[in-house]
């Protein structure tokens, strides 16, 4: 009982953005890790991209849904995997859409190493 949606495209969305800081200069080298809003247990909806010297960065491949789009200046390996750890940065996180053949932009603040302590 319940209801399934079955999406099948062959022309995915991307997201692409940038992170920056408080003063909004860009941050190059970071990871950036977009997450799946609901359900979060899709770990396979999880992507990660390392930022350029522009702060850039690009998702692609992007299944249709609602997402968050996380960067850390300093978390453990794969801690965003855990849900305990990333429910205290929810609210730090940036929302996306993934769109059959779209291209959506955000920006993104990195969350400071002394939040993620």
């Amino acid at each position: 009982s319940g209801i399934l949606d079955v999406v099948l495209s062959s022309s995915p969305g991307q997201i692409d953005g940038r992170v920056v800081d408080e003063k909004q200069r860009p941050v190059s080298g970071n990871l950036a890790v977009l997450i799946p809003d609901r359900p979060r247990n899709r770990l396979d909806l999880y992507k990660t991209a390392t930022t350029d010297q522009n702060g850039a960065f690009t998702f692609r491949g992007v299944p249709p849904g609602d997402y968050k789009v996380f960067a850390w200046e300093a978390l453990e390996s794969f801690a965003f995997y855990d849900p305990s750890v990333l429910q205290q940065f929810e609210a730090k996180g940036k929302a996306a859409r993934g769109s059959e053949s779209s291209k959506e932009n955000v920006e993104v603040r990195i969350i400071p190493a002394e939040s993620s302590q």
